[in-house]
Formats: C-alpha cells, sequence, structure tokens
C-alpha cells in the first residue's frame, strides 16, 4: 500500500485566504479504517463550520468552511482562514 499525500490549492491573498483541501476519502488510514463517503451527514456541520486548530475544539477555531461537499468519492472544503494576526 502506497502513501496518500494530502494536497491543498491556496486562493487569493490578503485579508480573506483560502485553501481547498481533500479532507476524507475512501482510502484507509493508517489503521485500516475506511469512512464511506456517501455517509457524509453535513447539515449540522454547515450550521457552525469551524476550523479547529489541531482538531482541538477547545481552542478558537482559526478559519471557518465556507463550502464543505462530497466531490467523486471524496469529502472538501474550502477554508477561509482568520487573517488575524
Amino acid at each position: 500500500m502506497g502513501t496518500m499525500y494530502v494536497q491543498a490549492v491556496v486562493r487569493g491573498g490578503g485579508p480573506k485566504r483560502h485553501t481547498l483541501v481533500v479532507a476524507s476519502t475512501a482510502t484507509p488510514d493508517r489503521y485500516q479504517d475506511i469512512v464511506d463517503q456517501a455517509s457524509w451527514k453535513l447539515d449540522r456541520y454547515r450550521r457552525n463550520p469551524v476550523i479547529p486548530w489541531g482538531h482541538d475544539y477547545a481552542s478558537p477555531p482559526v478559519g471557518r468552511a465556507v463550502r464543505v461537499e462530497v466531490e467523486q468519492d471524496a469529502l472538501v472544503a474550502e477554508i477561509e482562514w482568520d487573517a488575524s494576526e
């Protein structure tokens, strides 16, 4: 089994920095777990689409998903990063 790398596309600049990411695929992870991409229920997440730092929801979010969809058997998200520094 090969290694799969996450690819991201950075768009824009200035105060509105966006990144398009592949958040999940049906490829087995390091524990051989597979997420069925058709099983995502995104309605509740879309109501508060925060992106926490390092998956730590106890910390303030570092951005928000302005778009999250299942496309071609993958969960993809467009992240707008917090521009405050």
